[in-house]
This record gives C-alpha cells, sequence and structure tokens, in this order.
C-alpha cells in the first residue's frame, strides 16, 4: 500500500518519476492511475476462460496506458521488455478520451488478427508492427520487437510451435527475416500477397 500511494502522491507539476519494470513484470493498476511509457514495450492483455493471456493491444514510447482505459476485467499490463514509464494526469497531460479510442481500436485490430489460417494471422502482425512500430528503408521494413513466439501465439490466438514453424516458411520464403532484435519485412515480397493480407485498420 506505501508503494501504491507513492505512485498517487506524485505532484503533476514535478518533474515526471521514471519507474523501471523489467521484463514480464505487471504495471501497478490502480483506477485513477494511468501510465506513460518512456522507454521499452508493454502490451494490455486480459484472461480466457482457460487462464491463457488474450492480448487487448502493444504499445511503446510515448503510448499511454491504464486501467481506466478499458472496462475489460480482469486486466493487466505485461512489460514485453525492460520497460521505463512514468505517471501522467488525465485530461492535463493527455486526453482520455483520444486513448479510449485507441484501445478500442487497437482491441478491434486484434481480433481481426484472431480470424483465418494461421500464416495469414502472422502476415497481419508483422504487417501491423511494420506500420507502428517500423522504420522503412528502400528495400526493408525494420521492426524492433520484444516479442517471443509464445506472445506472438498468444496475440493471434495459436501455439507457439504452430507460430514458430509458421515464421520459419516466412523466412523460406524470402518475406521476412527473423532475429531477437528485429524482424526485418522484405518489400518485394509484399506485392505477392493477397489481398486479404492488408485488411486491418491502420495501428
Amino acid at each position: 500500500m506505501i508503494e501504491i500511494n507513492a505512485y498517487l502522491s506524485e505532484s503533476a507539476s514535478a518533474q515526471p518519476v521514471i519507474r523501471c519494470f523489467q521484463k514480464r513484470e505487471f504495471l501497478p493498476m490502480i483506477e485513477t492511475l494511468f501510465w506513460r511509457v518512456h522507454s521499452g514495450m508493454v502490451r494490455n492483455v486480459t484472461l480466457g476462460e482457460d487462464g491463457s493471456f488474450i492480448t487487448l493491444g502493444i504499445w511503446n514510447t510515448g503510448d499511454i496506458v491504464g486501467q481506466p482505459l478499458s472496462t475489460i476485467r480482469p486486466y493487466q499490463i505485461e512489460c514485453l521488455s525492460d520497460t521505463e514509464v512514468h505517471r501522467v494526469q488525465a485530461n492535463v497531460d493527455f486526453s482520455v478520451e483520444t486513448w479510449v479510442w485507441a484501445n478500442l481500436h487497437q482491441s478491434q485490430v486484434f481480433l481481426v488478427m484472431n480470424n483465418g489460417p494461421v500464416e495469414l494471422r502472422v502476415k497481419r502482425l508483422v504487417l501491423w508492427m511494420a506500420r507502428k512500430f517500423g522504420t522503412a528503408s528502400e528495400d526493408v521494413t525494420s521492426i524492433p520487437h520484444c516479442l517471443t513466439h509464445q506472445d506472438i501465439a498468444e496475440t493471434i490466438g495459436s501455439t507457439r510451435v504452430t507460430v514458430t514453424r509458421t515464421i520459419g516458411q516466412l523466412e523460406r520464403a524470402g518475406m521476412i527475416s527473423w532475429s531477437r532484435k528485429e524482424c526485418l519485412l522484405h518489400h518485394n515480397q509484399l506485392h505477392h500477397q493477397r489481398p486479404a493480407v492488408w485488411r486491418l485498420p491502420p495501428p
């Protein structure tokens, strides 16, 4: 309780206090507490009937996250990497309405990703991450990521084994190059993809 009170007592006018969390830690959830991601990547999740994670959104530097932005319960925010955040105040540092809609939008995007063959789901996730997080050059888009194959499986409603096999197939097809730190999306392969791959709202 002392730690929670410390979060709530931070002054809005003071220099933001940077809080550090390690990969796989969860951010404190309070009905009136909002966080701005200073560095790193997080995801908001809920639990399925079998206790597995259901991904509702993925966020990185500059994004606002917090329990008040969603009516879904249970609701948690997991760090996908070592992450730094600081507390922000609603309607002072940001517009609550804007970020409620952003959360709703991402939930709809991830709902779409959970339909269709697994290969199509993986492609859609890669393309979505390229749009939101990627840096494009002439031939490739570099997507810095912290997602494990298990994270991807939970995001698209599949299994780790199936995701690993699918990523291997996409690498052999020349569409992506995958490493621990980044995914490279090769532009010269995009025109070969079926139109359904692109049927996602923008991030």
